[in-house]
């Protein structure tokens, strides 16, 4: 379609306060002496064809919102709505320079052509004009997310004891010797050799007046038929041989071992654990032997170590317990706890406080 253009007189002063305008505003002189005309001849758009009725383009300038556009070609500022349904915009505050949009329902009389508005010559030099925008859509800038930071890794364990291959002796079933003082300890005239786990290791947290004994279960079944009577029974769940503690006094020790891990893998542990107080011929009494299973997933070795995971606490008596734990290893290596704590000072001279411990597992799952 043809350009409408038309032509007024404007007097100096006009033409430098339009001069003055566009450069404040970014725009070029004919842009501000259209809003000019626009103000006191009706709705019409600079270089925009109008015809009665019809549905125009236009293309956004600097200073530009569609309020503005509205009263331009509506006469009404209010009727941007119009303009904001016709060209799908979610936001109107959100138009960008160079944006082409559809003006629809543009009435008004088309001026009649005429010569470009003539421009009486400054008496100062005119400010250059500023480039035609874009006619590209700009996108908007996306904000900028921070950038990932690295997680930490898992560190390798530094366990001061020997880490093993894979999870050894859960039965119970071989022995090393029990070593006070780099002697191998022997009970009652030397006869009954005393002995815990192969494989494992032992730590004594706390210890009452007397010593406490460990022993296999075959051991300490001739031990019971020698100062107690009976059949010296080698009392261990389903065969084999299970590690039994005595003791007449009070103590607080741990076994563990530890394992090569994989890190970020969870993994099991349980067992069997039983516990007599007052040995087998006395009723249960709960409360005075709690047992507790524990995992280290650092892969360190000291059970007070703020790093353990410990379950519950449990002083059943006189009936197997099957506890278990679980935790993600977070190192190359992994370190299982089995504690026992006879809270008993003292059961007397024919008395003896007794757990089996049996059947241990360690498996990822």
């Amino acid at each position: 379609m043809p350009q409408m253009n038309f032509a007024v007189d404007i007097d100096n002063n006009a033409f430098q306060n339009a001069a003055s305008r566009a450069q404040r505003e970014g725009k070029t002189i004919e842009n501000i002496l259209s809003e000019f005309v626009a103000d006191y001849a009706g709705p019409v758009s600079a270089g925009s064809p109008i015809s009665s009725g019809q549905t125009v383009t236009y293309t956004i300038q600097r200073g530009d919102t569609l309020s503005k556009i509205a009263a331009r070609f509506y006469g009404d500022s209010s009727q941007y709505r119009l303009i904001q349904q016709a060209n799908n915009i979610a936001d109107p505050s959100v138009i960008y320079v160079g944006q082409s949009l559809v003006i629809p329902n543009v009435t008004g009389t088309s001026p009649t052509p005429a010569p470009v508005v003539s421009q009486p010559a400054p008496s100062t030099p005119s400010p250059a004009p500023t480039a035609p925008p874009s006619t590209a859509t700009p996108q908007p800038i996306p904000p900028i997310s921070p950038a990932p930071q690295p997680q930490p890794q898992p560190q390798p364990a530094t366990p001061t004891g020997d880490v093993n291959s894979s999870f050894l002796n859960g039965d119970f079933d071989t022995f090393q010797p029990y070593l006070r003082d780099g002697q191998p300890l022997v009970w009652k005239e030397d006869r009954f050799p005393e002995e815990y786990g192969q494989h494992w290791k032992l730590k004594v947290l706390d210890q009452g007046k007397g010593r406490l004994h460990l022993m296999s279960s075959a051991v300490f079944g001739r031990f019971a038929q020698a100062y107690f009577g009976g059949g010296g029974l080698n009392y261990a769940y389903g065969g084999g041989n299970s590690q039994v503690i005595a003791s007449r006094y009070e103590y607080d020790l741990v076994f563990r071992q530890t394992m090569a891990a994989q890190a970020g893998k969870k993994y099991r542990f349980g067992g069997l654990i039983v516990s007599f107080y007052k040995g087998t011929d006395n009723p249960a009494t709960p409360d005075k032997i709690f047992k507790t299973l524990g995992i280290d997933p650092t892969g360190g070795d000291d059970p007070k170590s703020q790093t353990v995971i410990w379950g519950e606490r449990d002083s059943t008596d006189h009936a197997w317990l099957n506890p278990s734990i679980e935790a993600v290893a977070q190192a190359n290596a992994i370190t299982v706890f089995v504690r026992i704590e006879n809270k008993e000072k003292d059961v007397g001279e024919t008395e003896l406080n007794l757990v089996h411990l049996d059947k241990f597992t360690f498996e990822a799952v």
